[in-house]
């Protein structure tokens, strides 16, 4: 069976292609087969690199919108046998995957949730996980979401066109701080409280006194007040935000937001439809209603829909002016609850990525016979880069590669200084990954 060559296995192809070896000398020094150094080089040539492309895999054996009906159903009744889930899941998507497939997923998913608790007891919230707070200044509705540290904090606000931002050091605090307050000392940790309170949700609208507007700048005047009723001001110097962080901060959690949102609408259609089954057995037993008013009709998911484009809150909601309102309690916890997760997401994607690395399989192809001892990497080079590595010098005299001609070496090249150190940092990257590979063969004896 055909091994993945390791980064590094690739990178040494590469040299020595690039010396001028030819594929079987390469094949042979390093212990592959001569068709897996041509098909790298010749993957190479076609797309500027060796680096493989993302596979797509094997199907899933169950949908997404099956697997959260499953997991659904497990955690109403923990105790159901995964036959009678089977069963469940039948009766609604038809044919769904064997038993075994369905514990796999259950066990999966019981994983996954124990590592995202695990993940945030340690997890830091920075400003993407900040919750938006609606702020009203006269006729202007803002959105406004805050970081604070102990030294430092950052803002953004959005006017409904343009978001704008602050990045406040220390340094910068505190000189500004003695620029509109000279009268007050206290100390920095104390004020940076207290601004953190001004900028909340119950006091932004009545702490702001007056918002200026340049081309690239706003500029929000802060009158607060400390304890014992000293008065406190501060300004708020923002900029205009990057595209990217606009993006970052408010239109793709908000896609987000309108998706998941579009789900739970499906989860509760689904749900309202199996009560009305189960109504209407009740029914078929001879049950009744004992008061006439709480009797309701079956939903139809048309109808329902029908009338909330028709209803009048939904004319109001479409004003600019009302969008705000998608950030209302409910709102900003959706909103926090995708960021987390996105953020828990990105560090399983970077765990994997490290975890691929670290299991580089370095046997490549194993159609040439290797020596029962495991030779070295550096057995595996051809004599030029050895020698080279051993010497310091830039070729071996008695070996000379094709397709170049012998030349007089000269100690004091920069070029061969340069290319000796490049020769010694691509052996000492393939001894680490054969350390790293027998470590981790030792970790799984141990398991």
């Amino acid at each position: 069976m055909r091994g993945e060559l390791s980064s590094a296995q690739k990178e040494c192809i590469l040299v020595l292609h690039q010396e001028g070896l030819s594929n079987r000398r390469i094949a042979t020094h390093q212990s592959i087969s001569e068709s897996c150094v041509r098909y790298n080089l010749k993957k190479l040539k076609e797309n500027g690199t060796m680096v493989n492309k993302t596979r797509s895999g094997r199907p899933k054996a169950m949908t997404l919108e099956q697997e959260s009906a499953l997991i659904a159903r497990s955690k109403e009744d923990p105790t159901k046998p995964a036959t009678q889930l089977k069963l469940d899941l039948e009766e609604t998507y038809g044919h769904v995957a064997s038993i075994s497939v369905i514990k796999k997923c259950l066990s999966d998913w019981k994983t996954e949730m124990a590592d995202l608790l695990e993940w945030r007891r340690h997890w830091k919230p920075d400003l993407k996980a900040a919750k938006w707070a609606p702020c009203r200044y006269k006729e202007k509705t803002l959105l406004v979401k805050s970081h604070f540290a102990d030294e430092t904090y950052q803002i953004m606000v959005y006017d409904g066109l343009r978001m704008w931002q602050e990045q406040c050091d220390k340094e910068q605090f505190q000189q500004r701080t003695k620029t509109l307050n000279p009268n007050i000392e206290a100390p920095l940790g104390t004020l940076l409280h207290h601004l953190q309170d001004s900028v909340s949700e119950e006091n932004m609208s009545h702490s702001i006194s007056k918002l200026t507007q340049k081309e690239d700048a706003v500029t929000i005047h802060m009158a607060t007040q400390l304890e014992g009723a000293l008065p406190f001001a501060w300004q708020f110097h923002l900029k205009e935000a990057l595209h990217e962080e606009s993006a970052e901060h408010l239109t793709t959690p908000l896609m987000s937001m309108v998706a998941e949102l579009l789900r739970r609408q499906k989860e509760l259609f689904r749900i309202l439809k199996r009560k009305d089954a189960e109504i209407d057995d009740y029914k078929a037993s001879g049950a009744k209603v004992s008061r006439k008013h709480l009797e309701t009709t079956p939903f139809d998911d048309k109808i329902f829909i029908n009338n909330m484009n028709e209803s009048k809150e939904f004319g109001v909601l479409v004003d600019p002016n009302q969008s705000t309102s998608a950030f209302q309690e409910s709102g900003q916890d959706l909103y926090r609850q995708i960021k987390m997760r996105d953020a828990f997401n990105n560090a399983q994607l970077i765990q994997e990525d490290s975890d691929e690395e670290y299991e580089d399989d370095l046997s490549g192809v194993g159609d040439a016979p290797t020596a029962p001892s495991g030779p070295s990497w550096r057995k595996r080079l051809p004599p030029s880069l050895v020698e080279a590595a051993q010497t310091g010098t830039n070729q071996s005299p008695d070996r000379v590669s094709p397709k170049k001609s012998p030349r007089m070496s000269s100690p004091g090249s920069s070029t061969q200084d340069t290319e000796m150190m490049r020769r010694q940092a691509l052996e000492k990257k393939l001894a680490e990954e054969q350390t790293k590979l027998k470590a981790k063969k030792k970790k799984k004896k141990l398991f």
